[in-house]
C-alpha cells in the first residue's frame, strides 16, 4: 500500500513538473503546423495561444507586431499565464531572449497608419484596449512586450469604452519589463487597474508619451492595491489630474521609479503634474521627479508640478524633486485635504518653482475644516526653490499643522518668506534642529514669514546669512484674532540682514517668548533702519508682549537699536521684558525706541556693554564687557571670571537649560551659555548607555557604548568654558563598542565628553 502511494505521489509530481513547463510559441512568420508546440510549428497569432494556454503555462512570442482582431476586441489575458516577448525565434530558455533588439509589439493600430509624431490623428481604427484582464482572472502576466496604440473614446464614451487604452484590468496582473507607448485613454492612457480584484505588480516598465484626460499613463482604482517598482514615466500628458499616475482610494507603493517631463496642461483648475493621490494610502520611496509641470491655459488654479496629495496618509521617503513647476502652488508638491498625515523623510527639493510654495504647499480644505491637515518633514533638504509670491520652499495655510525637523533650507527665494511662509490664523508651525542659510525675501521674512495669527515654535535652529527688506531671517505678524505667538529657543542667528528693519527678526503686533538664543553679526543695510537683531512694532491697539530671556546679543549693528528697536502708535501698548540677557554692542545702543512709547521692562540679571537707560533693575549691569571666550570667531561662551557667571536672576521663567542643553544651577549665568554646566538630556535611560574612563596617566579617554543603535555619531571634547578641544566622527558597528581617544596633548583639568547621535545628545565630565 505504501509503495502504491509513493508511486502515485511521484507521478503527480512528474505531472506537475511537466504541466508547469508547458510553453506555447507564437511567431507571425512561422511556416510549420501552427499548433504552438515549437518555434517551427508556432501559432501565428497570440489569440490562438491564449485560447489554448492554461494556469501555469507560458506563451513565448517572437519579434513582430501583433494586433487584436477588431476595434472592440483585445488580447484577453488568462489566469496564471504569462506572455513573454523579446524572442528572435530560436531560443530554448527565457534567459536567451533580448526584448531590446527583438521588439515584440502588441499594437492597437489596426490599420497601421498612426502618425509617430502626432498621436492624435489616424486613430479612429485603433482598438479601445490592447489587452484586457477580465474579472476573475488571477495572476495573468505580461513580460518583455511593447504595448502600443490603444485608443479609448473620449468624454462622450461610457464605461469601459473610455478606460485603459493600453491595458484595462479587472483581475490581477503582473507586468514586468514592458513598454507602454503612445496609448490614449480618457481614464488611464497606458494602464487602468480597476475593481476589487485588480491587484497589480508593475516592475521594470517604461511609460512614455501616453496621454489621457485623467491619468495620462495610469489611472488606478484598486482597493487591493499594487506595487510599482523600478519603472520610468516619461513625457506623458494629461488635461486633468496626474499626467503619469492618478491614484484613487487605493493602497499603492511606488519605489525606485523616475518621473521625467510629464506635463499636465489644463484649461481649467487641475493638479498633479506627474502623480495625483486622492484619499489613498501611498508609499513613495527612492523616486526621482524631474522637470514635471502643471501649466495653465487661461487660469492660475493649477497645483503640484510633480505631485498632488489630497486627504491621504502618505509616506514619501528618499525621493528627489528637481526642476518641477506649477503655475499656482506647489512647484513640486501640493498637499490638501484634512484628517490625514503626510510624512517626508530624507527627500531633496531643488530648483522647483511656483507662484506660492516653490517646492511645497500644505493647504487644508479650509479654515472651517473640523480637523487639521498634518504634514511632517524629517531630514529633508530644500535648495534654490523659488516662489513668485510666498514661501520659496514651503507655504502653509488653512488649518495646517506642519512639523519640520533636521532639515536644511538654503538659497530659496520669494517675495514673502524666502524659505517658509504661513498664513491663516488656524495654522500651526513647529521647526526643530533645522538650518536656514542664504534664503532671501524681496519683501519680508528672509527665511521665515509667519503672518496673520500663526502659532510658531522654533527650536534649536540655525539662521545664517538670510536677507529681506523687513525681517532678515524672520517676520512674524498678527491680524485681528490676537493668536499670533512665536516661541523661539536655543537657536542661532548669525549674519542675517534687512534693508529697513529687523536684521534678524521683525515682530508686527505679535507676542513672542524668546529664550536661550544667540544673536550675532546681524545688521540693517539702510542708514535710517532700526533693530539690528529685532524690531518690535505694534499699532492699531493690538497690545503686544515680548519676553527676552537668557539670550546673547553680540556685535549686531543698526542706526537705531543695534540689539532691539521698538515702534508703537499712541493707541497701543508694547511691553518688552528682559531677563538675564547679554547685550554687547560696543559701537551702538542695544535698546532704543524708534517711535511712540513702547516699554522696556527689566526683570533683572541683564548685562549691557552700553549705558542703556532701559535697564533699571538693581541686578542689571551696564557698561561692562561680558568676557566672551573669543568674540572674533563668534565664540560667545563665557570665560572664567566673566561678570555674567552666577549673576542671573532665578525666577519661575528662568530656563532650566542653556543654549547647548546644559543644566543651569540655582545661580544661573547671564546670556545663552551656562558656564561649566553639564549637558542635560530628556532621556535618562539613554544616558546610561555609555560611560567614560581615563587611563591612569590621563593620556587616553576610553568611551564605552552599549546600545542597540548603529551608525555614525559625533564625539566631542570640551573644556570647562565650553570651548571645543577635539571632535571625532565615529562609526558604531555593533551593540557594544569601546573607543580610545588620545588626550596626550590635552592639558590636565576638568573636561566634558559630548556624544551626539540621531536620537540622543548627552555629556559626561571627566578629569585627565
Amino acid at each position: 500500500m505504501k509503495k502504491n502511494l509513493l508511486l502515485a505521489f511521484c507521478f503527480l509530481c512528474t505531472l506537475s513538473l511537466t504541466y508547469s513547463q508547458t510553453v506555447y510559441y507564437v511567431n507571425a512568420s512561422a511556416t510549420g503546423a501552427n499548433n504552438g508546440t515549437s518555434w517551427t510549428n508556432a501559432f501565428k497569432t497570440i489569440q490562438q495561444a491564449l485560447a489554448t494556454a492554461f494556469v501555469g503555462e507560458e506563451i513565448w512570442i517572437a519579434k513582430g507586431i501583433y494586433k487584436p482582431d477588431t476595434k472592440i476586441e483585445s488580447f484577453q489575458l488568462v489566469s496564471g499565464v504569462t506572455l513573454y516577448g523579446g524572442f528572435n525565434g530560436n531560443e530554448t530558455s527565457l534567459t536567451q531572449r533580448d526584448p531590446r533588439n527583438n521588439q515584440t509589439i502588441l499594437s492597437g493600430d489596426l490599420d497601421g497608419d498612426d502618425n509617430p509624431t502626432d498621436p492624435t490623428v489616424n486613430r479612429i481604427d485603433n482598438a479601445y484596449h490592447v489587452a484586457f484582464v477580465a474579472m476573475g482572472v488571477m495572476d495573468a502576466g505580461l513580460d518583455g512586450l511593447i504595448i502600443y496604440g490603444g485608443q479609448t473614446e473620449g468624454v462622450t464614451g461610457v464605461n469601459d469604452a473610455r478606460r485603459g487604452g493600453g491595458v484595462l484590468a479587472y483581475g490581477s496582473v503582473n507586468i514586468n519589463n514592458c513598454i507602454f507607448r503612445a496609448n490614449y485613454g480618457y481614464f488611464g492612457g497606458g494602464f487602468y487597474p480597476r475593481g476589487t480584484a485588480a491587484r497589480f505588480n508593475l516592475t521594470d516598465c517604461v511609460f512614455s508619451n501616453n496621454s489621457g484626460e485623467v491619468g495620462g499613463a495610469m489611472y488606478v482604482v484598486s482597493p487591493n492595491g499594487g506595487i510599482i517598482d523600478n519603472c520610468r514615466f516619461e513625457s506623458n500628458t494629461s488635461i486633468q489630474n496626474g499626467s503619469a499616475i492618478n491614484l484613487q482610494q487605493s493602497p499603492v507603493t511606488v519605489s525606485n521609479c523616475s518621473f521625467t517631463d510629464n506635463l499636465l496642461n489644463a484649461s481649467f483648475n487641475n493638479v498633479g503634474g506627474a502623480l495625483y493621490i486622492n484619499e489613498s494610502i501611498a508609499t513613495i520611496e527612492n523616486c526621482q521627479f524631474v522637470g514635471n509641470a502643471v501649466t495653465s491655459n487661461g487660469t492660475s488654479g493649477n497645483r503640484g508640478g510633480a505631485m498632488w496629495i489630497n486627504s491621504s496618509n502618505a509616506q514619501i521617503n528618499g525621493c528627489t524633486f528637481l526642476g518641477n513647476t506649477a503655475t499656482n502652488s506647489g512647484g513640486a508638491i501640493h498637499i490638501s485635504g484634512s484628517s490625514a498625515t503626510t510624512k517626508f523623510s530624507q527627500c531633496i527639493f531643488d530648483n522647483n518653482s511656483a507662484a506660492f510654495g516653490g517646492a511645497m504647499t500644505n493647504y487644508n480644505n479650509g479654515t472651517t475644516s473640523a480637523t487639521f491637515l498634518r504634514v511632517e518633514y524629517d531630514n529633508c533638504t530644500f535648495k534654490d526653490n523659488t516662489a513668485v509670491t510666498s514661501g520659496g520652499a514651503i507655504s502653509n495655510g488653512f488649518k495646517t499643522q506642519a512639523r519640520v525637523t533636521n532639515s536644511i533650507f538654503e538659497g530659496n527665494t520669494a517675495r514673502f518668506g524666502g524659505a517658509v511662509f504661513a498664513q491663516n490664523d488656524s495654522t500651526d508651525l513647529y521647526y526643530a534642529d533645522c538650518e536656514f542659510k542664504t534664503n532671501e525675501a524681496s519683501a519680508s521674512g528672509g527665511a521665515f514669514n509667519s503672518s496673520v495669527g500663526i502659532r510658531s515654535t522654533v527650536l534649536r535652529c540655525l539662521f545664517e546669512a538670510n536677507t529681506g527688506m523687513i525681517g532678515g531671517a524672520m517676520q512674524v505678524s498678527e491680524d485681528t484674532v490676537d493668536r499670533s505667538n512665536l516661541n523661539l529657543s536655543q537657536s542661532n542667528f548669525n549674519f542675517n540682514s534687512a534693508l529697513m528693519q529687523g536684521g534678524a527678526i521683525n515682530l508686527q503686533n505679535a507676542d513672542a517668548t524668546i529664550v536661550n538664543n544667540i544673536f550675532s553679526n546681524n545688521f540693517i543695510q539702510e542708514s535710517t533702519g532700526a533693530g539690528g537683531v529685532m524690531s518690535v512694532n505694534c499699532v492699531n491697539g493690538d497690545n503686544t508682549l515680548v519676553k527676552l530671556i537668557n539670550n546673547t546679543f553680540a556685535n549686531n549693528e543698526a542706526p537705531t537699536g543695534a540689539g532691539v528697536a521698538s515702534f508703537t502708535d499712541e493707541n497701543t501698548v508694547v511691553k518688552i521684558q528682559l531677563l538675564n540677557n547679554i547685550l554687547f554692542h560696543p559701537n551702538g545702543n542695544s535698546l532704543e525706541i524708534e517711535a511712540g512709547t513702547p516699554e522696556f521692562e527689566s526683570l533683572g540679571g541683564n548685562l549691557s556693554s552700553d549705558q542703556s537707560v532701559h535697564l533699571t533693575a538693581p541686578s542689571d549691569q551696564k557698561g561692562k564687557d561680558p568676557l566672551f571666550v573669543d568674540p572674533n570667531v563668534d565664540n560667545f561662551r563665557l570665560k572664567a571670571g566673566s561678570p555674567c557667571i552666577n549673576a542671573g536672576v532665578n525666577i519661575a521663567e528662568t530656563p532650566k537649560i542653556d543654549f547647548e542643553g546644559r543644566n543651569r544651577d540655582q545661580m544661573p549665568d547671564i546670556g545663552g551659555y551656562e558656564f561649566g554646566g553639564s549637558i542635560n538630556t530628556d532621556n535618562p535611560l539613554a544616558d546610561r548607555m555609555w560611560s567614560v574612563f581615563t587611563s591612569q596617566n590621563g593620556e587616553h579617554l576610553l568611551v564605552q557604548i552599549e546600545a542597540d543603535w548603529t551608525g555614525e555619531f559625533m564625539l566631542q571634547i570640551l573644556d570647562g568654558e565650553g570651548k571645543y578641544i577635539q571632535s571625532h566622527k565615529l562609526n558604531k558597528l555593533q551593540n557594544q563598542e569601546v573607543y580610545d581617544i588620545n588626550l596626550m596633548n590635552v592639558p590636565k583639568g576638568v573636561y566634558f565628553a559630548r556624544l551626539a547621535q540621531a536620537s540622543y545628545v548627552g555629556s559626561k565630565a571627566f578629569i585627565n
